[in-house]
């Protein structure tokens, strides 16, 4: 009997402890907050990297093929979603001479490869981001034609076969 009641001391004792609530210090609902606020941005920035699908002149060192640390950054993420789901990758000319145009198609292509996405399954080359809405041709268009019109004059744009004022 006297083991007994020992050991119902022992296991009370115990689920009393096991019940207790950690004491968390406001520093520590800050840390916890401002980790979940990174990864909701980290997030929402995978998704707009993969969504705009473009790497621009500024993803480039000036004058070179080779990617500067946004351009790693964000190619980065680019492979990881193309090694799951390959499709299209844009690189901008962005004023470059052909040379220097080719030479960055092809060491994005290089890096693609070294990351495991199979480029033969990818188009990689000239464009720009689309989306929904506007083409960004019919965008420069429209611009351009702002431009030219004349003051209080109606701007119309030409969208495949319908026109809109």
């Amino acid at each position: 009997m006297r083991h007994y009641v020992l050991l119902m001391v022992l296991v009370g004792v115990l689920l009393s402890v096991g019940c207790e609530q950690p004491v968390v210090s406001e520093g520590q609902h800050r840390e916890f907050n401002q980790a979940l606020v990174r990864t909701y941005n980290d997030m929402a920035l995978t998704n707009a990297i993969v969504r705009q699908h473009t790497l621009y002149a500024y993803h480039f060192a000036a004058e070179s093929a080779s990617l500067n640390a946004l351009g790693e950054r964000d190619l980065g993420v680019l492979a990881a979603h193309y090694a799951e789901t390959p499709g299209t990758l844009y690189v901008d000319e962005g004023g470059a001479s052909a040379a220097l145009y080719g030479e960055r198609v092809a060491s994005v292509k290089a890096s693609l490869a070294a990351q495991g996405v199979d480029v033969a399954a990818m188009e990689v080359g000239p464009g720009m981001a689309g989306g929904e809405g506007m083409s960004s041709t019919d965008v420069l268009s429209a611009k351009k034609k702002s431009g030219e019109r004349r003051q209080g004059q109606a701007l119309t744009v030409t969208t495949g076969a319908s026109a809109t004022k």
